[in-house]
């Protein structure tokens, strides 16, 4: 089975590359994994509360 999304999201995170196209069919979770990025690596707001 593939990689979760929390995992694919700490590659991406990971490379050393300025630029990265993901590019899929609708449906496949592009929206999905950005979000999870955001979640991931968003600054914090006071108080532990996610942006």
């Amino acid at each position: 089975m593939g990689a979760s999304l929390t995992e694919i999201a700490q590659q991406l995170k990971g490379n050393t590359k300025k630029i990265q196209l993901i590019y899929a069919f609708n449906g496949t979770g592009k929206t999905r994994l950005s979000r999870e990025f955001k979640l991931l690596f968003a600054p914090k707001v006071g108080g532990g509360c996610r942006v």
